[in-house]
């Protein structure tokens, strides 16, 4: 059986920084036939749930300063690269 790492706030798992979840239908379908393993990201980094919003800039995670105006910023997240990085693939949920 194929082997999976998920987001565990895609899974429906309240994960994210405000403690919810970003359920995905499309993605749960996608999964129905595999192993999962979900992952938690930021926790596994060290950041606590709930916590105040972050975003990347520059190269680097900012907690508190930066723009915060809720506009998803194009690419991927440090996980997500490092994966890319180590020739794994990585499928967002609009792949599917």
């Amino acid at each position: 059986m194929e082997k999976i790492l998920v987001s565990a706030c895609l899974l429906g798992l309240n994960s994210k920084y405000d403690a919810g979840n970003n359920r995905n239908e499309k993605v749960l379908k996608y999964l129905e036939d595999k192993q999962v393993i979900p992952i938690y990201p930021e926790i596994m980094g060290g950041l606590p749930t709930p916590r105040i919003g972050a975003e990347q800039k520059d190269g680097k995670v900012y907690m508190e300063d930066g723009t915060f105006s809720h506009n998803l910023i194009e690419g991927n997240g440090e996980t997500a690269q490092k994966l890319l990085d180590l020739g794994i693939e990585v499928l967002t949920e609009e792949d599917l």
